[in-house]
């Protein structure tokens, strides 16, 4: 066993190796996270404002069949058939202008499955619980205009390598094990009850764990957030901090590189996935708002023996301290 790698957005969330075998996790790299939708209405920070929110994914994966199973056996001698996955990230944040917001995002993993050793003859249950990498992140407002009420966010960062080995996951670790640079963009356009999302993020991984390259991340989504009240999400109503419920319409998708260790390519690993989404947000009176969203699989696309997605479930809240 190799490494269980987390981002996201985010996401986070990136992709599970096992020795040559592997199955892509819970999306993409820690700049998507900032691109949630529990903060969706609530508006881009000020200077001095504070908000703290905890994300959540899970993610359930379709079994590796029978055949699957035998032919990475004989193939690798060790194969994971990876059952779901639960990512619980914190995120704090600080407006220390009126353009310019810092981030620190700290996600937890939860990830079952079951191993077969074809040496050994044994099966063994897998459970992860530890902390990712942690990622700190900047966002600055390149363009606001309220009159057409156009935003254009940009995001850079990095993924810190403070990931440990989880429990009982033998000796897996959740994390690229290097400091990683992330750059992200966000598009904001609203038209009367509706705002309109576009978000792309991009993380690169240096020099890794144990001399593996882990593959880089890209990952995108446009969405459609339209309100169920009688008012737009960026009226007055919002500034008076009224009731606001919403739905959600999402398309996005996750792209991760193949792996190398030394120039020698891992198989198994490398994906792209396509997903469709909806949910609902609700904003409430008290600076704090929640979403719940449901993503499934259109497309996927994988080298070699992986875990393909069954579908993902989000949820967040979202609280303005001041």
């Amino acid at each position: 066993m190799r490494i269980i790698q987390f981002l996201m957005p985010i996401l986070l969330l990136k992709s599970y190796t096992a020795q040559s075998q592997s199955c892509s996790c819970c999306n993409g790299n820690s700049g998507n996270v900032s691109f949630n939708y529990a903060s969706n209405g609530v508006g881009e920070l000020k200077k001095g404002q504070l908000q703290a929110e905890l994300l959540t994914e899970q993610r359930v994966f379709k079994s590796l069949t029978a055949d699957e199973t035998e032919s990475a056996l004989n193939s690798y001698g060790l194969v994971t058939n990876t059952k779901n996955l639960v990512a619980a990230i914190g995120k704090f944040s600080i407006g220390l202008s009126n353009r310019f917001s810092l981030s620190l995002i700290a996600p937890y993993v939860f990830m079952h499955g079951k191993m077969y050793n074809s040496t050994a003859e044994k099966t063994e249950e897998l459970n992860t619980k530890s902390f990712a990498d942690i990622s700190i992140l900047s966002s600055f407002s390149l363009y606001t205009n309220c009159t057409s009420q156009l935003t254009c966010i940009l995001i850079g960062g990095v993924e810190l390598p403070t990931a440990r080995k989880g429990i009982n996951t033998n000796g897996l670790i959740v994390g690229s094990g290097s400091f990683d640079p992330i750059i992200g963009a966000s598009i904001k356009k609203v038209f009367y009850k509706t705002t309109f999302k576009a978000n792309v993020g991009y993380k690169y991984t240096t020099t890794g764990y144990e001399g593996i390259d882990f593959g880089n991340s890209f990952n995108y989504s446009i969405s459609a957030l339209y309100s169920l009240t009688k008012r737009s999400i960026d009226s007055v109503a919002m500034l008076k901090r009224k009731p606001m419920l919403n739905t959600i319409f999402t398309f996005s998708g996750e792209s991760i590189a193949e792996q190398y260790k030394e120039n020698i390519l891992l198989h198994n690993t490398g994906s792209y996935r396509v997903y469709v989404g909806a949910g609902l947000s609700l904003l409430t009176n008290k600076r704090c708002s929640f979403y719940s969203m449901v993503d499934l699989p259109v497309l996927q696309k994988q080298n070699g023996i992986q875990n393909f997605t069954a579908f993902k479930i989000k949820a967040g809240v979202s609280y303005l301290l001041n």
